[in-house]
Formats: structure tokens, sequence, C-alpha cells
């Protein structure tokens, strides 16, 4: 009798760990052994049942062949060109005219995209609780000059 069971590893702020700025200066010269380990979790770890979850605000600053590797993305609002594009090759099926609307997701809401999808996947995430919601809005500009 075997057991099977799956292992997730999660990376919050991706970004800020593979970044050499972030790593100090011993680590930074170090950045490709870094980026080759990134890499070697996700396309390895596979094999054998990890799941490998990496979250950032910043898709740019995380290698392409890390993102490559990743099974599914969940694609948050994004505004900036550099990291829309980085989305859309690190995911071939993703063409221009399903990213266009990348920018105007709203808060909690996101797009799956992956291999195993036919097409972009709109979601919309659950509100937490009264309580447990973060202090996360923006400003409200309208309270001030409307």
């Amino acid at each position: 009798n075997s057991i099977a069971f799956e292992i997730v590893t999660e990376f919050g702020c991706a970004h800020d760990g593979l970044l050499a700025s972030n790593l100090g200066k011993k680590a930074s010269t170090n950045l490709g052994a870094i980026h080759d380990a990134f890499g070697l979790i996700a396309k390895e770890g596979r094999k054998y049942g990890l799941t490998t979850v990496i979250a950032t605000q910043r898709p740019r600053d995380v290698p392409q062949d890390v993102l490559s590797q990743l099974g599914a993305l969940f694609v948050h609002r994004l505004t900036n060109d550099r990291d829309r594009e980085t989305i859309e090759r690190a995911c071939g099926d993703l063409d221009r005219s399903a990213a266009a609307f990348i920018p105007s997701l709203s808060q909690g809401e996101a797009i799956i995209v992956g291999p195993d999808l036919p097409a972009p996947l709109p979601i919309r995430m659950k509100a937490p609780e009264k309580g447990q919601q973060p202090e996360s809005h923006g400003p409200n500009y309208q309270k001030f000059w409307g």
C-alpha cells in the first residue's frame, strides 16, 4: 500500500526573494544559483507531487523560467505594461485581447490562466467576513474632490 499526497510550497512576495537588491551583497553574487534553485523546485518538484505557488505583485521581477513552470496563474489587476507582457509570455495561451482587461479588474477579481484551461477563467474572491477585512482600499478622492 502506497500513500499518495500532494505538497504545496508557497513563496509569498516572490519578487522580493528573487531580486539582487533585496538579497544582500553576498547573496546577490549568487543570484544565478538562487534563480536556478527556484526554477528547479518549480520544474522538478511536479514529478514528485510538489505544487509551487508563487505570489507576487511584480511578475516582471520573477525569472521567466520560473513563471513558465507554473501550472496555473491567478492574475489580479496589473496596470504595469511590463507585468502584463510578462504574464502573456509566461502563459502562451493568453492573447493580447484577453490580457487587455487585466488592468480593469476590480478588488477581489482575478483570472486564472494555464494549460489545463481552454480559456482564461474570470473569478471573484469571496469577501472576508466582517471584522476580518483588510484595510487595503485606496484613497477616496471623490470624498475630498467631489
